[in-house]
């Protein structure tokens, strides 16, 4: 298999691969542009090789795009495509052009950010979690990266890679 940084201009599906965005534990993200709908920009979420080296894995990522497929929802990064390629599985997703919250809290690191911006921001994502919920999906992993900023400048919750299925785990209703 090719090296991580072998990616770049590299064909993955109908994409090539421009640049690398971002790199974590579980895979890098990669942004792409279609081989043939030039206008068509997207990010590439390549697993690392290790995350597919079973069958219970290779079905958790599966089990990420299958959720991600039944989230359409304005505030939730929609996905394009999924796919595995040459073992490498991949999620083909909206490109969110404005960087994600860390991003934009680290900018403005000598002021919080406006009071207006962040209460849309916490309007945007609940909507998108409480969607969620409704679907009986739990998110798991709510961070300031996983909150992303399209061309429009809206929130969208991304990253359901360690989410559940309401139906698969103990739940403990509480009354306030």
């Amino acid at each position: 298999m090719a090296s991580e940084n072998s990616y770049i201009n590299r064909q993955i599906g109908n994409y090539r691969v421009v640049s690398e965005l971002a790199s974590g534990a579980f895979g890098r993200v990669y942004l792409a542009q279609h081989v043939l709908l030039k206008k068509r920009i997207v990010a590439i979420k390549l697993l690392h090789a290790t995350y597919l080296g079973s069958s219970e894995e290779r079905e958790r990522f599966l089990q990420e795009a299958q959720f991600l497929e039944q989230l359409k929802h304005p505030y939730i990064l929609p996905i394009i495509d999924v796919s595995i390629e040459e073992g490498l599985p991949y999620l083909v997703a909206e490109y969110a052009a404005n960087g994600s919250l860390r991003h934009r809290i680290k900018s403005c690191s000598l002021h919080p950010l406006p009071l207006h911006e962040t209460l849309t921001i916490l309007i945007q994502i609940g909507q998108a979690l409480h969607y969620a919920h409704q679907q009986k999906i739990i998110h798991r992993d709510l961070k300031p990266e996983n909150i992303l900023f399209n061309a429009k400048n809206e929130a969208l919750l991304a990253d359901f890679g360690l989410a559940t299925s309401v139906s698969t785990v103990s739940m403990k209703h509480v009354d306030n």
